[in-house]
């Protein structure tokens, strides 16, 4: 993927969407569709978006695995989670 083939404001807009719905309810199931999707389609080319785009990205990651035991604990995800979208909405 290349920088001109992504929209910087449209995938803010979708991370911002994500993010909000993961913050007011993790187990929303269409919403973690939706956070799989970006993950899936994203993650290789967060060396070429700006922040806050790139770490939102990345925790993606981290939010597909909670619930689930593994790496960081729910509270820390959750917490991670609130800061970036703090930080999408300040950018």
């Amino acid at each position: 993927m290349t920088s001109k083939e992504i929209n910087p404001y449209e995938l803010k807009e979708d991370l911002l969407k994500v993010y909000k719905t993961f913050v007011e309810n993790p187990s929303d199931k269409s919403n973690l569709k939706e956070i799989e999707r970006l993950s899936d389609r994203y993650t290789n080319a967060t060396e070429i978006l700006e922040e806050p785009l790139s770490s939102a990205i990345w925790i993606l990651e981290d939010i597909r695995a909670y619930g689930k035991g593994s790496g960081l604990s729910d509270s820390q995800i959750m917490e991670s989670s609130k800061k970036i979208l703090e930080e999408l909405r300040k950018s």
